[in-house]
């Protein structure tokens, strides 16, 4: 069977979107080369491209590495294309029916060595029957792609009933050069690891619907307003330990009792597919969701996830000479650093004591509230013999700009650029602004 350091050729089969993004994440080893192969044509460098605009904008990837990247991804309609047979590893991602990756395999397998791993990325059948009609069951794993595919770091490496010794060990050494978080799961179990759990959480929270405790709304605030919270931190079982075995102990054996625990689905799902309430695909589900909401929340989430697991925020350029400060709010007590440099890398943070001769609690104007110090645009600020050329200003509390057919807030949390630094010809004392360009960036 192949060893990590025999795996070169990675075989993707299924173009869609989850294959796109598996394709990508493969290559974030320059030493993998990627085929995609699919029944149909699809233009994979636009569908990755698409997939990773959001990397871009944020800086995560640059359109250099992306073309690179992208160099070494081949597509193919062709199953005796001569790449199919070289593969070394072969990760399927085709449509979620047995009869189609069974198909799927027993092409693959007439046509790879047979020392070529094969995985599947089904996120809820069995590994074990999908490879039940393969000649060389061994060298088969579950490999459980968390959608956003190229997004999410955890993937989940399944053995079946015959995985043989080593391949599983071989899968993940891959997937971790290649930037990934593998786990093993040691038993092909329904759910395998994560979807047992979010599942669980999912059961218990419809019921909750359910039964008028709370509604929707409730819930879901309440799950990112509490626990939610330290997840990525603090999960379960650390908790436990956190609080003790015998609390844990203590609680279960009074709460568990009273949860959910149908072994069916919840007959109020049944309900909401009798009245056609499909979620985003109909525009309700259990909430209601316009278009732009459905855009929003699925731009959202990748954000969050950039912002988490890259800690980058989206660069957002406004024409600062056109708005006028509306409004502004601040955290009593808190200090705004601003960092001075001509560069990115360079940053020394000063603390900006006045600005255009205001002291630091002064409220008039909008210029400073109770005690935060942070930039107004058209202030006069001197800054000795050394005007820097790029300026960064944090914003803990909330500022608006506003026209008079449009309005910007910038919140607690964000930072911005000033490009070119403070125009120190400018004297204006108003809360105009004039000759600024402000750029939205990640807290520093």
């Amino acid at each position: 069977m192949k060893k990590f350091d025999d795996i070169k050729e990675i075989l993707i089969a299924g173009g869609g979107m989850m294959g796109k993004n598996i394709a990508f994440v493969m290559t974030k080893n320059p030493a993998y080369r990627v085929t995609v192969y699919d029944l149909y044509p699809t233009d994979v460098p636009a569908g990755i491209r698409t997939n990773t605009k959001q990397l871009i904008d944020h800086g995560v990837l640059t359109e250099e590495e992306l073309t690179e990247r992208l160099s070494r991804i081949i597509f193919t309609t062709d199953i005796d294309d001569p790449q199919i047979a070289k593969a070394d590893l072969v990760i399927e991602a085709v449509f979620e029916d047995m009869n189609v990756k069974q198909e799927t395999f027993a092409k693959l397998e007439a046509r790879c060595s047979e020392d070529c791993i094969f995985c599947t990325n089904s996120s809820v059948m069995s590994p074990s029957e999908i490879s039940a009609k393969l000649i060389h069951r061994e060298r088969f794993v579950g490999t459980h792609f968390w959608n956003p595919g190229h997004l999410i770091p955890r993937v989940e490496v399944v053995k079946t009933d015959a995985t043989g010794d080593g391949v599983a060990e071989a899968v993940m050494e891959v997937l971790a050069s290649a930037g990934k978080k593998p786990c093993l799961c040691r038993k092909d179990v329904p759910g395998f690891i994560a979807n047992r759990l979010q599942h669980a959480l999912w059961r218990e929270a419809i019921s909750i619907v359910e039964h008028g405790i709370a509604d929707a709304e409730t819930v879901d605030i309440a799950i990112k307003n509490s626990f939610g919270l330290r997840l990525p931190q603090l999960s379960a079982l650390e908790n436990s330990d956190m609080v003790g075995t015998q609390l844990t102990y203590n609680i279960h054996s009074y709460v568990l009792q009273y949860l959910e625990d149908s072994h069916e689905p919840s007959p109020l799902l049944s309900e909401m597919i009798a009245e056609g309430k499909m979620g985003f695909k109909s525009g309700e589900g259990f909430k209601k969701w316009t278009p732009e909401q459905i855009e929003k929340c699925n731009s959202d989430l990748k954000e969050y996830l950039i912002r988490m697991l890259y800690n980058k925020e989206k660069r957002r350029f406004l024409n600062m000479a056109k708005y006028r400060i509306q409004r502004a709010k601040g955290v009593e007590g808190s200090t705004v650093y601003v960092y001075t440099a001509g560069g990115h890398n360079e940053c020394v943070p000063t603390r900006l004591h006045d600005i255009d001769g205001k002291g630091a609690n002064d409220i008039e104007g909008g210029r400073m509230i109770m005690g935060i110090t942070y930039f107004i645009p058209g202030g006069y600020t001197d800054f000795g013999n050394n005007p820097m050329e790029s300026i960064y200003y944090i914003l803990t509390g909330e500022m608006t700009l506003k026209t008079d057919d449009e309005e910007t807030v910038l919140h607690a949390g964000d930072s911005f650029h000033c490009c070119g630094g403070v125009n120190k010809s400018v004297k204006n004392t108003g809360t105009e602004v004039t000759q600024m360009l402000v750029c939205l960036l990640p807290p520093q």
